[in-house]
């Protein structure tokens, strides 16, 4: 590794805002942080869990459940590269509050609670992690409009369109993976069959085909109330927690 790369870590790498990008290899040699390939299908921490680290997602996707005390479950998040997840440990949090599953196969920054904390007096990082903080609220916010203004079949259309990664430059056609109609209810609020329905309306109009993974077209933003209207506000994917 370059030495003065190792210094500055915001020197190349993820883009940071501002023209400035942050390293996380050089992050992690002078934090103390920890890189790893890690597989789909992989739990990272379980609902319970003793919470003493967060994580930065380098690349792929990382599903957070969480489950009731009468084993309910709900998906309340996908989140994708750029995204911390499992930070709230940095505000006091004991224990986990929801399960955290890789997604697909991922490249994970582990951070412990006191590396952190340490790392936060580093002004750059501490701009790093708020500008990534302040961009979920505004996620969160679009998310509440949505589910009170949106039909089940608009919420459906809409996140649809946030896990193809639309929002993010023109794309024609992107293919879901991992992905079964039971969690789509979840992350939508509705039964499965509501659900079945319509996938199947939206597969008749070409909006979008299925088996087994799901390709979705540009055309599915035709069921948003106003086209496919600020949808980048809500990429990465289905975020909450």
């Amino acid at each position: 590794m370059n030495r003065s790369a190792a210094k500055n870590p915001l020197a190349a790498g993820q883009s940071a805002g501002a023209g400035e990008t942050f390293d996380f290899d050089a992050f992690a040699a002078r934090y103390g942080g920890t890189t790893s390939q890690v597989k789909a299908g992989t739990e990272i921490y379980l609902q319970g869990d003793r919470a003493d680290c967060f994580y930065y997602i380098r690349k792929g996707e990382v599903q957070i459940k969480v489950a009731s005390p009468h084993g309910k479950e709900a998906i309340m998040a996908i989140l994708d590269a750029d995204t911390f997840f499992g930070e709230t440990c940095l505000l006091g949090e004991a224990v986990r509050v929801a399960n955290a599953t890789c997604f697909t196969d991922s490249v994970l920054v582990r951070m412990s609670k006191g590396n952190a904390i340490r790392a936060m007096q580093d002004t750059r990082f501490a701009e790093f992690l708020l500008a990534r903080t302040l961009r979920r609220v505004g996620r969160l916010r679009a998310r509440l409009i949505s589910q009170i203004f949106d039909t089940s079949e608009q919420r459906l259309a809409r996140i649809l369109l946030m896990l193809a990664n639309y929002g993010k430059g023109n794309r024609g056609e992107t293919v879901i993976e991992n992905l079964d109609q039971e969690e789509l209810a979840q992350m939508v609020g509705t039964t499965r069959g509501r659900i079945s329905h319509f996938m199947n309306k939206f597969r008749k109009l070409g909006y979008i085909n299925y088996n087994g993974n799901i390709a979705v077209y540009r055309s599915l933003s035709n069921v948003l109330p106003s086209g496919f209207g600020n949808l980048e506000d809500y990429a990465p994917a289905f975020e909450s927690i």
